[in-house]
Order: structure tokens, then C-alpha cells, then sequence
């Protein structure tokens, strides 16, 4: 692969990897930047809903035509709404501990899990909505073989499809319990009790690595053509607009959360934050106003992390790019300004030292047009050069006798050797417009030469109908002696 290629190869995958990432960036702002959570209607005459994003998941209810939801975030154009009446979750009866009643119970151990009811009953119901703790209360609707069915808890959320709700208006909504939930989170909350403060560990913070200036011969200072992204490490600001805290704990989890902002975004603690927050968001008593900002960092955390994931993939792809790049790179030859030729160099098969002098033909490597014919002179064994990409220096100038431009040479050096891939010469046509039969570097020919007898072309007499001069060596008006 030539250098041309390579740096071709590698400018594609920086312009992708950058593409994606400015792709996910855009749609992460456009997706988290809407205004959530808010009360929305369906507009279509019937929706399933679904567990998650993706209809592949097993429905879990329907809604109609007119319905309102109350609409958590937008997820890859799907709506994560809180679970609307009738819609409900599983949890194993082995982890719950029923109440008196049979209609409430207790969480008896930690992580259990709880899982989104599907139409078709707890066995194809797998979707994980969340874990619940020891302590934590359910709400039970029934029994379902060895699982409770219960009203989904806090934190448990079902998808709707793009494009099936709309934001509600505010006549929508006047007279349900939509609108006292919209009234509650601006009345000012009763100062509350205290919550136990989550306490974050501190994320160790690695060194900043300074590069050095690329060394001679590296591939990017060897091809200026490509020039390697550098991504810069992303900050996120603390949103100073979200109302102040009440609780002490969201107070301190927006002190950590306003610390954590000024890491750049692949080394901030999100998943630590992120699960603080979610489990201050299930405290029963938690002020609106503190609800209201845990939702929105709840948001905020969840876009970070898609962002840091896109950050990090797009290192790994430099990396890789880097890397391709140094294996494909391969210094092309270095010609000096004191040769007088530079070319791949072939044996000629009609000058070949039997009747006529020994030459050797020089040739452009890429097209196989013919620079000069060059003549050994001093140099020892020049056959051990064919097939490679040599710089001859010598005394040359128009040979009239032979019809060529000739090059005594003085001395040749070879620039690049024959494990290179030499290109391939393009096919010659004689003078009656019929190919030449072509044959590669290393067979030490002269492809482009004809391939007369050698008793019709003695004596050194000028060229006629026995011998067709080289096409690419005819002695045109611009055919000056080399100087």
C-alpha cells in the first residue's frame, strides 16, 4: 500500500469517527435538551406500550386516543413515561413478605428485582424496570404462578413509540390529578426532615499525559496530508439555572454533582452520581422542588454518560487509526538533487551486448514510460539492479547513432528496493497499433522494446522498418542533450 493510500485510508475513519461523534452530540442535546419531565396526550387512536425502547419488546397495556401521560425523558425518540392505570410490574413472592390484608408488603432482601408485566403473563415478562431493597413497600393487585403482580414503584418507567403524544395543554389536563401534581411542584414545600447524606468516594484523577513532537520519519510528520483529531477533554458545566435544594442530602449531592462537572466528562464519577441521585429520588418524602432537580440530573447524568461513551469510542478509534497509519506507512525513496535520472531500472532486450551495445532502459515506476537508455560504463554489475528504483548519476545527452537518450553512468544507487511493489507498465502498442507482450521488473526485460531479429538491427545502422525505435525514447522538438 503506497503512502497515498494509506493517508487516504486513515483522513476516512478520523472524518467517520468525527462525523458519529458530532452525530451522537447533536442528538443527545436535541433529545435531553427538551423540557422534562412534562404531561403530554396521545394522539394516536391506539399505542401499545412498551417496556423500553423498541418494538421488539413485549407490550405491556395500550393507551388511547386522548389519554395523558406524564412524560419523564426522551429516549432515542421514545417517550419514558411513568407507568399510566392498568399498567403494572412482577416481583418474585419469594423476596416480599405480605401485609395482613394481602394488598401491601415488604421487601424482605436487597436487589430484588422487578420486572415490567407483559400481556402474556410473568413468564415472557423479563424486562428489568428496577431493584427494590429490604424494607421497601409493594402495593400487591394479585398473585401470577410465583410472582406478585404489583403497582409499579417509583423509579419504574414504560416507553411509548415516536410520535404518539404531543405536550398536553394546560385545559387538558385542568380538573385531573396531572394538574395538582403541576401545582405542587411550584408551592413552596414544608421544610422537611433531614435525609441520611450520601457520601461519594473520590474518583482518582489520572495524569495528563503531554505528548511529545512527532520524531523524524513518523508518519505524521512524514505525510502533512493527514492530520490525526486530537479530542480535547469535555467539560460540562453545572447548570446554574436548576432552584436551590431544600433537602440536605440533594444539598450535598449538587456540591458533589457541581464538583464532578469540572472533570473533563470521560473521568467524571457518573455511574457513582447518578445512582446517589436515583436513590434520593426514591425518598418518600421528598420536597417537590428537590424532586424536580433529582429528574433533572437524574437527565443530565444519563446524557453525560452516553457523551463520555462517545468520547471514549472515538479515542479508541484514533488509536486505532494511529496505529494503521504506522503500520501502513512505508518512506517512499529519497531522491537527491545530484542525480541526474530517477527510475525503475529494466534490461533491454534489444540493446543486450551481443549485436548491438549493452543498455539497460530507465523507467518511470508508476506508468513505464521511458526516461533514458543508460549505459553501464564504470559501473560494476548494474544487472544486479534491475527490477528496482535507482538515481544514476552520469554524463547523458542524445545518442543520433542510436536514436536515444542515453546516460553514461557514473554511478547508480538503489532508492527503493524490489520487495516494494513496483506498478505495473502500461501496455505499448507498436507501429502498427499491436500490443507489445508485457512482462514484469523482475524477469530483467525490457517490455517495451520490439523484439526483432538481431541479424536486421547490426551494425549500428539507423533504425528502419526492421527495428521500431522505443515510442517513449523517439527524438521529439523538446529532445535536448542532459546538462
Amino acid at each position: 500500500m503506497d503512502r497515498a493510500t494509506a493517508a487516504r485510508r486513515a483522513a476516512g475513519r478520523v472524518c467517520l469517527s468525527l462525523v458519529a461523534l458530532a452525530s451522537i452530540v447533536i442528538w443527545a442535546e436535541t433529545v435531553f435538551g427538551q423540557d422534562v419531565p412534562y404531561t403530554g396526550v396521545v394522539t394516536e387512536p391506539m399505542v401499545l406500550v412498551r417496556p423500553f425502547t423498541g418494538k421488539t419488546f413485549y407490550p405491556v397495556g395500550q393507551l388511547n386516543q386522548g389519554d395523558l401521560v406524564q412524560v419523564d425523558e426522551v429516549t432515542f425518540g421514545w417517550y419514558k413515561i411513568v407507568p399510566p392505570a392498568g399498567i403494572y410490574s412482577y416481583i418474585s413472592r419469594a423476596f416480599v413478605d405480605a401485609h395482613g390484608d394481602g394488598k401491601t408488603g415488604s421487601v424482605n432482601k436487597d436487589a430484588a428485582e422487578v420486572t415490567a408485566a407483559g400481556l402474556e403473563g410473568p413468564g415472557k415478562s423479563y424486562r428489568l424496570q428496577l431493584k427494590l431493597f429490604a424494607g421497601d413497600t409493594v402495593q400487591i393487585i394479585g398473585e401470577e404462578d410465583s410472582f406478585y403482580k404489583i403497582v409499579p414503584p417509583q423509579g419504574a418507567f414504560v416507553y411509548l413509540p415516536p410520535g404518539s403524544i404531543r405536550r398536553a395543554t394546560p385545559a387538558e389536563f385542568k380538573g385531573t390529578r396531572f394538574e395538582d401534581e403541576s401545582e405542587a411542584d411550584l408551592a413552596a414545600p414544608p421544610k422537611p426532615e433531614p435525609l441520611p447524606e450520601v457520601k461519594l468516594e473520590p474518583m482518582p484523577v489520572r495524569e495528563t499525559v503531554v505528548r511529545r513532537e512527532s520524531e523524524p520519519g513518523t508518519p505524521s510528520e512524514a505525510d502533512p496530508h493527514v492530520q490525526l483529531f486530537e479530542p480535547r477533554p469535555a467539560e460540562t458545566p453545572i447548570d446554574d439555572s436548576m432552584p436551590k435544594a431544600v433537602s440536605t442530602a440533594v444539598q450535598s449531592l449538587e456540591q458533589q454533582m457541581a464538583a464532578a462537572m469540572n472533570l473533563p466528562l470521560e473521568q467524571q464519577p457518573i455511574e457513582r452520581i447518578l445512582d446517589a441521585y436515583e436513590t434520593a429520588s426514591r425518598a418518600p418524602d421528598l420536597p417537590a422542588v428537590d424532586r424536580q432537580i433529582v429528574a433533572a440530573r437524574i437527565a443530565q447524568l444519563k446524557r453525560n454518560r452516553m457523551l463520555a461513551a462517545a468520547v471514549i469510542e472515538a479515542n479508541k478509534l484514533q488509536q486505532q487509526i494511529k496505529q494503521s497509519q504506522a503500520k501502513d506507512y512505508r518512506p517512499g525513496p529519497t531522491v537527491s538533487r545530484h542525480y541526474d535520472a530517477v527510475g525503475r531500472l529494466l534490461a533491454s532486450r534489444v540493446y543486450n551486448g551481443q549485436t548491438l551495445p549493452r543498455l539497460f532502459r530507465l523507467v518511470e515506476p508508476a506508468g513505464g514510460r521511458t526516461i533514458a537508455y543508460i549505459y553501464p560504463g564504470a559501473v560494476r554489475e548494474p544487472a544486479r539492479h534491475v527490477g528496482m528504483i535507482v538515481g544514476v548519476v552520469g554524463k547523458g545527452g542524445y545518442d543520433p547513432a542510436l536514436k536515444l537518450k542515453l546516460i553514461e553512468a557514473k554511478q547508480i544507487d538503489v532508492l527503493e528496493p524490489t520487495g516494494a511493489e513496483p506498478a505495473t507498465p502500461a501496455p505499448t502498442t507498436g507501429a502498427a497499433g499491436q500490443p507489445q507482450p508485457q512482462t514484469t521488473p523482475d524477469t530483467a526485460t525490457d517490455s517495451a522494446e520490439p523484439t526483432e531479429p538481431a541479424e536486421k538491427t547490426a551494425a549500428l545502422e539507423p533504425e528502419s522498418a526492421a527495428v521500431e525505435p522505443d515510442p517513449d525514447t523517439t527524438a521529439e522538438p523538446d529532445d535536448e542533450p542532459f546538462k
